[in-house]
């Protein structure tokens, strides 16, 4: 037996076995035997292999969700990395409010933890390599994302699978930042003749304005281009892994219900009128309308947001006179071409559409 064909064998015993015990042995036959028809090609017989292998299954993803799954995590990177920018180029309370933020769109997105760490690895490595558009962070190279990047993703990884308990999820999070921090700055350090007794502390002080911190603040910086993306992304793995309570009533016999008072019935009344003039904008929720009125919306801002973006980059000098105090906007480089603009409106347009369906039960 040729190479080709020990490789399709064995791409269709991997895709039978994602199929029920109970039918997976008459499928493995039928496409074993469907093999010799696939013609002498070894393009064909690996294509014939290899559809299988990563084709749906019967009560699988379909393709359009896995697309929707993969396009929710870039959006979710690049939601990241504007919320970032803005910590960056404000203050750095708006962190928490940008937490919530990312906390909240985990909550509709449907992945696992696991998925949700090597979906946004790629995104998060793409973002941080190609975004340096002038060059005003000097050690942000590919010896200095990746290693970060890397660390992040196996960290997160041991940490999710090896730990239940939200006080050792937050903990091993921690930890996972503090060691891609530690990886991604490790050039920079060298470079800068910083000592590395000083590594745990660089995660903490990125984050904090530069006056605060005894390390260059050249590290320092260009730590915090890092630390803040992989910070905002270990939130949104974070809300997908703590474990989540079904509120549930329960009402106790010979218990009056007490029923809601006039400031409350103005409240609910309020509400209600919000959301009848929200649908009479909007269409009711999950309809095309509102679901393309609020991609539409939301691609024309992220192209919004990428232009501004190059505005605040457009001069290096003034730019570089940013750097040292953690103010500059980073991340975007790739908008200045017109495609990485348009994927990037797609991407936000994508988020936008998986986080606004109607919620489904778990």
């Amino acid at each position: 037996m040729t190479l080709t064909l020990r490789l399709a064998h064995l791409l269709l015993r991997a895709a039978a076995r994602r199929w029920p015990p109970d039918i997976s042995a008459d499928l493995l036959r039928e496409w074993q035997a469907e093999l010799s028809a696939a013609g002498s090609s070894r393009f064909q017989i690996l294509g014939y292999a290899g559809s299988l292998a990563v084709a749906p299954t019967a009560d699988g993803p379909s393709w359009a969700t896995r697309f929707a799954t993969v396009a929710t995590a870039a959006g979710a990177t690049l939601l990241a990395g504007a919320l970032s920018n803005a910590v960056h180029a404000t203050t750095a309370i708006l962190l928490l409010p940008a937490a919530l933020l990312m906390a909240l769109a985990a909550w509709r997105a449907r992945m696992s933890p696991a998925a949700a760490v090597l979906l946004l690895t790629p995104p998060l490595f793409v973002f941080l390599f190609i975004g340096n558009a002038v060059s005003v962070m000097p050690f942000m190279g590919f010896q200095d994302v990746a290693p970060a990047v890397a660390t992040w993703a196996v960290a997160m990884l041991a940490t999710i699978r090896l730990l239940r308990r939200v006080p050792a999820l937050l903990l091993g999070s921690t930890i996972s930042l503090i060691a891609a921090t530690a990886a991604g700055s490790l050039h920079a350090a060298h470079s800068l003749g910083v000592s590395l007794w000083s590594a745990p502390m660089w995660f903490p002080l990125s984050l904090l304005p530069p006056e605060t911190g005894h390390a260059s603040a050249l590290l320092l910086a260009n730590a915090a281009v890092m630390t803040t993306p992989l910070l905002l992304c270990t939130v949104f793995v974070l809300a997908l892994a703590l474990p989540r309570r079904t509120p549930t009533t329960t009402r106790t016999p010979g218990r009056a219900v007490v029923v809601p008072t006039l400031p409350r019935r103005a409240l609910t009344t309020a509400r209600a009128t919000g959301r009848a003039v929200v649908v009479l904008i909007l269409g009711e929720p999950g309809s095309p309308r509102r679901q393309a009125t609020l991609g539409a919306a939301t691609a024309l801002a992220a192209v919004a947001v990428c232009e501004a973006t190059l505005l605040a980059t457009a001069d290096p000098t003034a730019l570089a006179g940013r750097v040292l105090d953690h103010s500059a906007v980073f991340g975007f480089g790739f908008a200045a071409h017109p495609t990485g603009q348009a994927v990037t409106a797609l991407l936000a347009a994508a988020l936008t559409l998986r986080l606004t369906e109607p919620a489904t039960p778990r």
